[in-house]
């Protein structure tokens, strides 16, 4: 495998297929630039979880992601445009794509 900064990245966020993953996982491992870059990957990822995620208060951003959802099949949806529910998940209280 050659170094590749994407592919380290979807391994980070758990990303990968099985067999990829191996692949992956190996490299890291025999290649000192790209563990560095995971290395730098994992601290700045866990810092910003850690330092700039907001906790969700009492539910509130489950409120508006169901108004958001009940808007988006509405007959005027389509005027203004609101991603459904399912599209937008939460992880560590924030809400992302």
């Amino acid at each position: 495998m050659r170094c590749d900064h994407e592919l380290i990245s979807a391994y980070l966020d758990g990303e990968l297929d099985a067999a990829l993953l191996d692949s992956v996982t190996s490299h890291l491992l025999d290649c000192p630039e790209c563990g560095r870059q995971f290395s730098a990957l994992a601290q700045a990822r866990d810092a910003i979880q850690k330092n700039c995620l907001i906790p969700d208060p009492e539910g509130v951003i489950a409120s508006v992601m169901a108004v958001i959802d009940q808007k988006s099949s509405s007959p005027s949806a389509g005027k203004n445009f609101s991603p459904p529910l399912s599209m937008w998940t939460m992880k560590n209280g924030a809400i992302r794509k």
